[in-house]
């Protein structure tokens, strides 16, 4: 205590000294005593947590005498994930430093991924509801994403074949989420659920929210605003969350004056440094941080992703509304991602060392591939935003984290080929779990468990361990679930092999030509030898050609049309059996699990053998064995539409509690949307959520509410004081039938009103719904389960086992 007491003006002589006199009078004191130089490191030691949380956004110089700038958590990332994680400690108030290797000017330009699924939509909804509003004001309407088209061309009246996708509506209960063959002369309107009325798609629904279809980089835009904005609000003087970009973090090492091993050091290429608690890297596939091994044996992929931007007139030239289409023809096979807004990404296979980004996708090569993709007869270079290649993958770490601190998350812990889009959601569902994890950290470590104060002055006895301890969990919960989805996005481009493999184009073919042509390299040179491969996919390509409409109708023109029937034919035939890419998988969205009983239903349904899918398509939507509205330890909470309960006879929080303007309520949203408050922006209007992580204690029916109240508060006590974190009791009532015992009024007949951590719920089953019959659930910040129990018996002891900590 006595050292806490000595004056800022004593630690600045001794630590910093301002003359040589100074410095060389430090000097002989350090060398005099052993004992001298203890004090100094504590003294040194404490002066560094005085500096914590520190206003400033920027990053100082590498070393002070010793003192770093400090932050608890370092984001080093700034794509999507890190800026997802990034709003997600400022909603928790977890002060954080956010860096991003490239500078502003050059990020949010490339559309890299683009569809947002249904629990990542529900995650938005739920935790960040103002960039959930945001994002899907900026989504185009359904219709132009529900549809897959395959055709010679982007200007065709009548393509090949068009699968339509549901994506009008929420996932639904037992329903067929497969896309749907499109019947040549059908109205392009049709979908899975055509023939329902809106009352019957809203009773059978998942999920609240539809899947999303939004370009990354605006996307990304979105939550870099957001971050911004959110990060700059001050907490007692000190401001959330900090942005920095044009920063390269070059490695990550222990302090070596922390003792406990609690710190880290963050280095940065342009010599800057600064010490955080953890540090979470998310820089994408080839993280310069990651130690882990990858594991996976996919065989590697190259693309080459062509950025292009129509006029008004190309788009409004454009027939069909689509999200994906493959075009072939005889000048290139690619597959067309439409982004809105004339935007659109060409994915184009190239093999290297027999084609040459540089040679074969010069400037005047990619025009001419974009005439034949679109069909005009013209395109600018100046259109074209951006041409550079990709490899496609697909693989998992050995490892999340490094037990020292360091954790990755998002692409650079796991990636996998896009066919499905789960790389991207994978990552923003990576940091939703990590993210409340950190908070607990920092709140179970702060003096007198004061989120106002966490990390400041705290103890570091038993932080390593505990650091550990959740980010075990963190892998242990997530990592899974990208190997389930790793496995499944593999078994997606199979599916799109097998797409190919109908219209005569085998991909083994180019791999068998390199292969050829790599046993003449001591006698062919490598020129000739690419000559002789590009002759090759020329001529493979030919025959495509004859899928043109022709404009003539001459009996000439017949022939070369038997051969696009007969495509065509074979193409219905596999979309119409359902081999075919999916856009939708209800059971690896919503469906995935933090418990084994929760996975093996989905592990049984996987196959990692290379073109299986030809042989027997996998369904997205088969329920068998995986309940997705029922209560499940280590599933979200199912979907149910709820009401909060609200008239003169009861005193609830959750009646004063405003939802985001019409958003409805949804038990998907607790605990976040119900601990949730608005912040005050800069401009003074209540835009920014706050939601502090909390428990549920879910009853689920109760008989009776008033007189059980002193046991569920004294229930919600015990869960509230082991982990360290607000914990609320919700009472989830059918109906609007309430028992005569469960009115709790302000009148003086000596009965008190709920308790404000205590909230009530009308849920209105159909029919033999019982989701939520009877029973005690105890639901993680996450929205998971964590325990459920349909008996009182050792019930309190039951829901602290579940406790993750």
């Amino acid at each position: 205590m006595i050292l806490f007491r000595i004056s800022n003006n004593l630690l600045d002589l001794l630590l910093i000294p301002s003359s040589p006199r100074h410095g060389r009078r430090l000097c002989r004191w350090n060398q005099d005593s052993l004992t001298h130089r203890g004090l100094l490191c504590s003294l040194r030691w404490c002066c560094r947590q005085r500096l914590a949380f520190s206003t400033t956004n920027a990053i100082v110089d590498e070393k002070q005498d010793g003192i770093h700038h400090h932050r608890p958590v370092t984001i080093v990332g700034g794509g999507p994930v890190g800026l997802f994680l990034s709003n997600l400690l400022s909603s928790y108030q977890v002060p954080h430093l956010l860096v991003e290797a490239k500078p502003l000017e050059s990020c949010f330009q490339h559309p890299q991924a683009h569809f947002l699924n249904t629990r990542t939509m529900e995650i938005l909804r739920s935790n960040l509801p103002h960039v959930y509003q945001r994002v899907v004001k900026a989504m185009p309407p359904p219709r132009a994403y529900q549809n897959f088209c395959f055709g010679y061309n982007l200007i065709e009246q009548s393509p090949l074949a068009t699968v339509v996708h549901p994506v009008r509506y929420p996932l639904q209960q037992e329903k067929d989420a497969n896309g749907k063959l499109l019947e040549e002369n059908m109205e392009n309107s049709s979908n899975n659920n055509a023939n329902d009325d809106e009352e019957t798609l809203h009773r059978r629904a998942l999920s609240p929210c539809k899947v999303g279809h939004l370009a990354q980089h605006k996307f990304a835009k979105i939550l870099y605003e957001e971050a911004r904005k959110a990060g700059s609000i001050s907490k007692g003087g000190r401001s959330i969350g900090a942005l920095e970009f044009g920063i390269r973090v070059d490695r990550v090492t222990n302090d070596e004056i922390d003792p406990s091993g609690r710190r880290l050091l963050v280095h940065t290429t342009c010599g800057k440094s600064w010490s955080s608690d953890v540090c979470v890297a998310v820089d994408g596939a080839n993280s310069s941080l990651r130690q882990a091994q990858r594991l996976g044996n996919f065989k590697e992929q190259f693309l080459i992703n062509v950025h292009v931007k129509l006029t008004p007139d190309q788009e409004n030239s454009i027939p069909n509304e689509f999200m994906l289409f493959t075009v072939l023809n005889e000048h290139v096979v690619a597959m067309v991602v439409s982004h809105g807004d004339g935007e659109y990404v060409l994915q184009i296979p190239f093999f290297p060392p027999y084609q040459d980004p540089e040679v074969d996708f010069d400037m005047p090569k990619v025009v001419k591939m974009l005439t034949a993709v679109f069909g005009f007869s013209t395109i600018s270079s100046e259109q074209v935003l951006s041409v550079r290649p990709w490899t496609m993958t697909s693989w998992v770490a050995s490892r999340y984290h490094n037990r020292k601190g360091l954790v990755w998350a998002g692409d650079a812990s796991h990636a996998f080929p896009p066919a499905g889009g789960f790389g991207m959601n994978t990552g923003l569902q990576d940091v939703h779990n990590l993210a409340w994890k950190l908070y607990s950290l920092f709140k179970q470590h702060s003096r007198q468990g004061s989120s106002d104060n966490f990390d400041h002055h705290s103890e570091n006895k038993g932080f390593v361990q505990k650091r550990n301890d959740w980010l075990d969990s963190y892998e242990r919960e997530r990592r899974p679930v990208a190997m389930e989805n790793a496995a499944l996005s593999v078994r997606n481009y199979d599916r799109v092999l097998a797409v190919m493999n109908q219209c005569y184009l085998n991909h083994k073919h180019p791999e068998l030509a390199k292969d050829t042509l790599d046993g003449m390299s001591s006698l062919v040179p490598l020129s000739s030898r690419q000559d002789v491969f590009r002759s090759l996919i020329k001529a493979a390509l030919q025959p495509l050609a004859w899928l043109k409409v022709s404009s003539s109708s001459s009996v000439s023109a017949s022939s070369p049309n038997l051969y696009r029937d007969h495509v065509q034919s074979n193409l219905r035939r596999l979309l119409t059996s359902g081999g075919g890419l999916p856009l939708l998988f209800p059971k690896f969205e919503v469906g995935f699990g933090y418990q084994d009983n929760a996975k093996s239903s989905l592990e049984e349904t996987l196959c990692h053998e290379e073109g299986d899918a030809q042989k027997k398509p996998l369904p997205s939507d088969t329920f068998a064995g995986v309940s997705l509205t029922k209560i499940q330890v280590g599933r979200r909470l199912p979907h149910a539409t709820i009401t909060p309960y609200a008239s003169n006879n009861i005193s609830t929080a959750s009646a004063t509690t405003t939802p985001c303007e019409g958003l409805g309520w949804s038990t998907v949203d607790f605990p976040a949307r119900l601990t949730g408050s608005p912040a005050n922006g800069e401009d003074g209007s209540a835009r920014y959520f706050f939601n502090e992580p909390s428990w549920i204690i879910l009853v689920l029916d109760p008989a009776t509410i008033e007189e059980m109240l002193g046991f569920w508060e004294e229930m919600r006590a015990a869960i509230q004081n082991a982990s360290r974190i607000s914990t609320d009791v919700v009472y989830l009532v059918k109906n609007l039938d309430l028992p005569n015992n469960m009115v709790i009024t302000h009148n003086d007949d000596g009965r008190a009103p709920l308790h404000p951590q205590h909230h009530v719920y009308i849920y209105k089953p159909e029919g033999e719904d019982d989701r939520f019959n009877h029973g005690v659930a105890l639901v993680r910040p996450d929205g998971h389960v964590a325990a459920f129990l349909e008996s009182k018996e050792s019930l309190q002891e039951k829901l602290l086992s579940a406790l993750l900590c």
